[in-house]
């Protein structure tokens, strides 16, 4: 059973390391978000698009260095789930570390193309796009993780989760608080581009925060010890429900077909 899971955790990790390096804007790009609308515009409003999006990848300096920090990370953590001395929850969460620091350095490009904004008039609030319930998800997925600091043989696992967990959070709220980027060359659109690109992105990050709480209980429910008491297993249960919620919100922002209000019909 440890082989198989060893070897299930490997295929997983080096696949999302090899996507990372060959598709990395998959990971942190901006046109993906707007794919299903792009497909159902007429040309001419296909053409103002592009242009409002190509203008946006531009801003924010869109660099392959996250996703190839998380690529190399990902081939290397899958080579140590075949070291026996090492657990095979480790190299997971290693890359889980990996994908946060890969997420601050792209935050740190967003932030640098806002800070070069326009100022708009308009007020806008973190709730918009970081609503109470993937907060809610954030918190389950913390506190399931916290349940494995009680357990051997997982706690350092579940302190580098818990670093995830944290880092991830904070940048979805500083997303989530972040101003527009509107640079003027299409002020309307520009803006409606921001308000879409902002919520999907938030949602993304929070499910991603939640993923490594249910990997983490999928893998090891069997092999947790039974001693950590009855709060135990409807926590991890809730864990499991945070991130099913998080990850429908954010397919629901990611994959949506709802035109953008005068682009697309």
């Amino acid at each position: 059973m440890d082989m198989v899971t060893r070897y299930w955790t490997a295929i997983l990790l080096g696949g999302l390391g090899i996507a990372a390096l060959v598709k990395p804007g998959a990971f942190f790009g901006v046109r993906n978000v707007f794919r299903l609308v792009l497909a159902r515009c007429s040309p001419q409003q296909r053409d103002r698009l592009e242009h409002v999006l190509d203008a946006r990848q531009a801003a924010e300096g869109v660099s392959v260095v996250p996703a190839r920090i998380m690529g190399i990370c990902g081939v290397v953590t899958a080579a140590l789930e075949f070291v026996p001395s090492i657990d095979f929850v480790l190299p997971y969460a290693l890359l889980c570390l990996s994908g946060a620091v890969a997420f601050l350095v792209r935050y740190v490009q967003v932030k640098r193309a806002t800070e070069r904004r326009v100022a708009l008039l308009t007020r806008r609030s973190p709730y918009d796009s970081l609503s109470p319930v993937l907060i809610a998800c954030v918190g389950l997925a913390f506190a399931g993780t916290a349940i494995y600091l009680t357990v051997p043989g997982y706690r350092i696992a579940a302190v580098a989760l818990l670093v995830f967990i944290g880092i991830l959070g904070w940048i979805a709220w500083r997303l989530a608080s972040s101003p527009a980027l509107i640079q003027g060359v299409d002020p309307e659109l520009e803006y409606i581009v921001d308000e879409r690109l902002r919520k999907s992105r938030v949602a993304g990050v929070v499910a991603l925060s939640t993923a490594p709480s249910a990997m983490l209980v999928a893998l090891t429910h069997n092999l947790v010890d039974p001693g950590l008491g009855a709060y135990a297993s409807p926590a991890l249960v809730l864990v499991a429900i945070g991130c099913a919620v998080a990850m429908i919100v954010n397919a629901v922002r990611k994959f949506s077909r709802q035109p953008l209000n005068g682009v697309a019909s």
